[in-house]
């Protein structure tokens, strides 16, 4: 049996996602890796203001940082403002993902402006120092750019670390100065884990989004 992400009362997921998701806002997405949905979800969740007006840190474990910029190209017809790139290297990086494309420098600082490589999975100090490092650089664009942050995924994550220590990571990172004002969502696919899990890091997020029949949403 699938495990459901939140138990609180749902509604039907808005037709605009604004309407349910604050600026400083941390947003789950529960949604299977493997559904179109997953990626759409994610699109509308980094592009709450105009694209041209964004800021977006992406963390990716599963995917190349040139995958990545392939969504938002795939979903979003303007670039945003500023886009960086956190790369975590995983076993669940298909071999067909690999970093190689980014080493062009040319091709990342066309694509990106800036892409940071994390070495190991369980290195969380080093994963979190990376993120705040390109947020610290953006503080100056707080007055006039939304700031978003996504996190794909949680789930690849959790094959390396435990879930305590997952839950602390977020935690620490959802409640730093330096993100208050940044609407952040992260991916996890709960057809992978159990109850427990999902529920346990459930309650780190202002907003759950879950992808039934239907997406329905709960805060």
């Amino acid at each position: 049996m699938t495990a459901r992400c939140d138990d609180r009362v749902t509604r039907t997921l808005p037709a605009t996602v604004a309407d349910s998701t604050a600026s400083g806002d941390d947003v789950l997405v529960c949604c299977p890796s493997v559904a179109d949905e997953e990626s759409s979800a994610c699109a509308d969740l980094s592009t709450l203001g105009p694209p041209e007006r964004t800021n977006v840190v992406a963390v990716t474990t599963t995917d190349s940082p040139l995958e990545r910029r392939a969504i938002w190209d795939r979903h979003v017809e303007r670039a945003p403002a500023r886009m960086a790139v956190v790369s975590v290297e995983t076993d669940t990086r298909s071999p067909q993902s690999g970093v190689e494309p980014v080493r062009n420098e040319r091709v990342t600082q066309a694509r990106f402006g800036r892409v940071e490589t994390v070495s190991s999975p369980t290195d969380l100090t080093e994963l979190g120092l990376r993120i705040t490092e390109v947020l610290s650089e953006w503080r100056d664009d707080a007055n006039d750019r939304r700031t978003v942050l996504c996190f794909h995924s949680l789930t690849a994550l959790l094959q390396s670390v435990p879930v305590e220590r997952l839950f602390k990571f977020v935690h620490v990172l959802a409640n730093l100065p330096l993100t208050e004002d940044v609407t952040a969502h992260y991916h996890l696919d709960p057809t992978v884990h159990d109850e427990v899990t999902v529920r346990t890091l459930a309650e780190l997020f202002d907003v759950v989004y879950e992808r039934g029949e239907t997406w329905e949403v709960s805060r």
